[in-house]
């Protein structure tokens, strides 16, 4: 279909190609357990006494996702990382209008800008802190890091701020540029897409994991092929309400940082091409993903480290079955009727090796071999 408006008989303005995802949606073996110990955990914080929050909660399935993202781990860390996870949607959540996250970042800064991380984590040892903050969420934040630092090893509780404090300086730089080139887009999106600030809280929760395999170049691999995959299926159905506005598609003023009109401009296509291109990336990166796992599991790299990269599979997998009941909820978008749009999965990818784009290459051209240590 041509871009523009959309047909009177409401066709979308791009179709999203069957994808492939080869990694099973299963919950944590103790999900219930761990689901009640976060929804008791919100209560105890006071965010739960707010009803947006409580309805953020249940519309997005945050309990369950969180359990399927992570299938196996120790039931008390989940419970003690799991508010991250949950504090970064509150912050960052369409159905709240992003409103909130100002004050999330208060949370980590005490409203003070440009703080290096061994500063914020200083801050936010300092019960003075408390005093200067009225925001619920900012209150959220120091509850859930202060029982953090103390259980957890110094280099991984520095590059779990790190982390955080590098996704909110990407997000904070959506509007500032619009227009990108494919590979700046695709740059920015491995960031915002917040899978660095997941893949160092999931280092939290497994306490045998050494901070070198957590670092290590075939685990920072592994995340970043599973961040490029989260980030190019969420822009295919996210794609809808960021590139469709006033009744018709806009790609050049597209919200979110999407990369469906990088990938149009880069090679002069449409943008339902465009959207088939995003797929393919897509297939690559997780096929990739699931690759380099089976061969460390082959090397008999250590349990832990293959447990850790499990999770990094099953984020991209745990959000590929949660987008189709949110096309009428966080993703909805008015002129379109999204209630039909699904997730149809191919048996195979459409495509796989590197996709000849400079910035990421690397993540296919790099052996999978696992230092002995």
């Amino acid at each position: 279909m041509a871009d523009g408006k959309t047909t009177d008989n409401g066709d979308l303005p791009y179709m999203i190609p069957a994808l492939y995802m080869p990694v099973p949606v299963r919950p944590h073996a103790h999900a219930d357990q761990v689901v009640r110990g976060v929804e008791a955990w919100l209560w105890r914080v006071g965010l739960f006494e707010v009803e947006e929050y409580r309805r953020v909660y249940r519309n997005l399935r945050l309990g369950e996702v969180f359990s399927t993202c992570h299938p196996t781990g120790n039931i008390a860390r989940l419970i003690a990382i799991a508010p991250a996870y949950m504090l970064a949607f509150f912050a960052d959540n369409p159905q709240t209008g992003d409103e909130h996250a100002s004050e999330f970042l208060q949370g980590m800064t005490g409203g003070l800008l440009g703080l290096t991380p061994p500063q914020v984590i200083k801050l936010i040892a300092d019960p003075g802190i408390d005093a200067f903050l009225t925001s619920p969420l900012a209150k959220a934040f120091l509850a859930a890091n202060r029982p953090l630092r103390a259980t957890t090893s110094p280099g991984k509780y520095e590059c779990y701020i790190t982390r955080f404090l590098e996704w909110f300086g990407a997000e904070s730089r959506h509007a500032a540029q619009s227009r990108r080139t494919l590979d700046e887009a695709l740059r920015h999106r491995l960031v915002t897409a917040g899978m660095p600030v997941v893949a160092a809280y999931t280092a939290i929760a497994y306490p045998e994991l050494t901070e070198e395999d957590a670092r290590s170049r075939e685990a920072a691999a592994v995340w970043e092929l599973s961040a490029l995959t989260t980030a190019m299926h969420n822009d295919l159905y996210s794609g809808y309400t960021e590139l469709y506005r006033d009744g018709e598609l806009r790609p050049d003023s597209a919200t979110g940082g999407n990369t469906i009109p990088a990938f149009a401009h880069e090679y002069g296509i449409t943008i339902h091409q465009a959207a088939q291109r995003v797929a393919e990336l897509a297939d690559r990166a997780i096929a990739e993903a699931v690759r380099r796992v089976h061969v460390l599991a082959r090397q008999q790299a250590p349990a832990v480290l293959i447990d850790y990269l499990n999770t990094a599979l099953a984020y991209p997998a745990t959000a590929l079955s949660w987008y189709p009941q949110q096309m009428t909820g966080r993703y909805r978008s008015p002129g379109l009727d999204l209630s039909s749009v699904t997730v149809t999965q191919a048996p195979r990818p459409a495509a796989t090796g590197a996709p000849g784009i400079t910035c990421i290459d690397h993540l296919w051209n790099t052996d999978t071999t696992h230092q002995v240590r």
